[in-house]
């Protein structure tokens, strides 16, 4: 189990602008490219989305991770649990689990240890890294279970102040219109995408 602090930038992107990041900053190394199945739970009740929080688990072709994200100073603390192919097989083929199945270590604020998380919404996400200057360029397209496509560019820094000047100055650099980026599975939720 790892937890760091994920300090992020996001940006909503036009399909004409997410080309021209990737022709400019992608195109040249297709290696880059990551797949990614993303599936959400959460209580019946919906207690996470409640406390801004999510539950998540992405399989991709080299890793599964499990992955609560909750509010913290501003940004969200990340807790990942790596899971095996087999234990991620169990967990969606299931479509819920508790906390007490996987681990002891997680705890969530005025939750109890013993609620019952369900799958409630997936969707496919093909995704670019690269790191410059030692932030995180990562650039999204995403495809929800309805056939709606968005296109987002985010970046994740050590340090909110040059993480902020590193956002700002790549848009900037690229004429990329601030757009207000929502969570994934909010810009689900929004469009009513679930299972």
């Amino acid at each position: 189990m790892n937890q760091h602090l994920e300090i992020e930038f996001k940006n909503m992107l036009t399909e004409a602008d997410y080309t021209k990041i990737f022709e400019c900053e992608f195109a040249a190394d297709d290696e880059q490219k990551i797949m990614q199945s993303n599936y959400y739970f959460d209580t019946t009740d919906r207690l996470l989305k409640q406390q801004n929080s999510a539950l998540r688990i992405r399989k991709t072709p080299s890793f599964n991770e499990l992955t609560l994200k909750v509010p913290s100073q501003g940004f969200l603390l990340e807790t990942n649990i790596s899971l095996s192919d087999n234990e991620c097989s169990t967990l969606l083929n299931a479509k819920h689990f508790k906390f007490s199945d996987i681990t002891s270590d997680i705890m969530i604020k005025d939750l109890k240890p013993d609620l019952v998380f369900y799958l409630f919404n997936q969707f496919e996400t093909i995704r670019y890294e690269k790191d410059i200057d030692g932030h995180l360029l990562v650039l999204d397209q995403t495809t929800f279970q309805n056939g709606f496509v968005d296109y987002e560019l985010e970046v994740e820094s050590q340090s909110p102040e040059a993480g902020l000047d590193f956002f700002n100055s790549f848009l900037e650099t690229h004429a990329i219109k601030k757009q207000k980026a929502l969570p994934k599975i909010a810009r689900a939720q929004q469009n009513n995408i679930e299972l």
